[in-house]
Parts: C-alpha cells; sequence; structure tokens
C-alpha cells in the first residue's frame, strides 16, 4: 500500500517531486526497515502521463542536496524509458496483428498488395505468394504480376488499372 511505503511512496501519494535533502528529520519517514542503507538524502518522482502515474523513480544518498535540476534530469531519463517501453509495446501489439491478419488471410484464400507505381515494385502479402505460387521473397513488378494472370484476363485489368490511375 502506497500509504504504507512511507517516503520512498510519497510522490505517488501526492502525485509530485519529492525531495528531502535531511531525511532523518522528515515528517514524510514512516521508519526505516532493518538492514536498509541509512537514507540522508532522497528524491522520488512520478512520472505523469494522461493523467496517469505510470513510472515512479526514487534515488537516494546523494553526496551533494537534490535540486530542480536533478529532478528535471531524472524526469527525462523516466520520460525515455516510458517511450522505449512504450514503442516495444506497440511493436509487440503490431507483430500479434500482422500474425492475425496473415492467418486470417490463409483461411480466406485471399492476399493483399500495393504497387509502388513510380518505382514498380509490388509488395504482397504471403498468402498472394502461395495463391501465384510464386517463392516468398521473389521480386515483383506490375510486369511479374501480369505474367501471372490468365492470359484472356490481362487486357481487361490493364485497361482497369489504367483508369485507375487517370
Amino acid at each position: 500500500k502506497v500509504e504504507e511505503t512511507g517516503l520512498w511512496g510519497e510522490a505517488v501519494s501526492q502525485r509530485q517531486d519529492i525531495i528531502t535533502n535531511d531525511d532523518p528529520s522528515s515528517p514524510l519517514k514512516k521508519g526505516h526497515p532493518e538492514g536498509q542503507v541509512p537514507v540522508k538524502r532522497h528524491m522520488n518522482i512520478p512520472l505523469i502521463v494522461n493523467g496517469k502515474i505510470v513510472l515512479s523513480a526514487g534515488v537516494g544518498n546523494k553526496e551533494d542536496e537534490y535540486s530542480d535540476l536533478d529532478v528535471k534530469q531524472l524526469t527525462l531519463i523516466m520520460d525515455r524509458m516510458w517511450r522505449m517501453l512504450q514503442k516495444r509495446q506497440i511493436e509487440s501489439d503490431l507483430k500479434t496483428q500482422e500474425y492475425f491478419l496473415g492467418k486470417d488471410q490463409e483461411i480466406g484464400r485471399i492476399g493483399t498488395w500495393e504497387l509502388d507505381i513510380p518505382s514498380n515494385v509490388l509488395l504482397w502479402t504471403d498468402e498472394n505468394y502461395r495463391i501465384f505460387g510464386i517463392p516468398k521473397g521473389t521480386d515483383l513488378t506490375y510486369e511479374s504480376f501480369l505474367g501471372c494472370v490468365h492470359p484472356e484476363d490481362r487486357d481487361m485489368i490493364v485497361k482497369k488499372t489504367n483508369q485507375s490511375l487517370s
């Protein structure tokens, strides 16, 4: 419980930075666990994002007194760490979504593609490679796609493609 953590939990409890440069006399102190290194100076900072505390960090026993500069530096470190954690979570979520999209396309036997017109590079999902029987990773162009289309359908595909680009 935050209210029982003493000085180390005050930043969370009060939702603000806490600097105590004279720890032994601090009214916020609620005891000293047996075996813990005595704390002379202390700084604890909550990182608040969108109104929620997402991280809390504390440091202690700096030789000199803690200052607002120390708060700024630790806040920058915490902010960077939080952004890295968020990025990793987003990347993990994206991989999960890509996995399920691939499974959906495999089950439905459908694929998606994108043509970069200026470079004439065609990007396919894995299922398109399977559908067309082309080895995964093969460099594809619009022309190589047309080579996969039934000869009787090619003129119609070219015509519809040209219309869509007009």
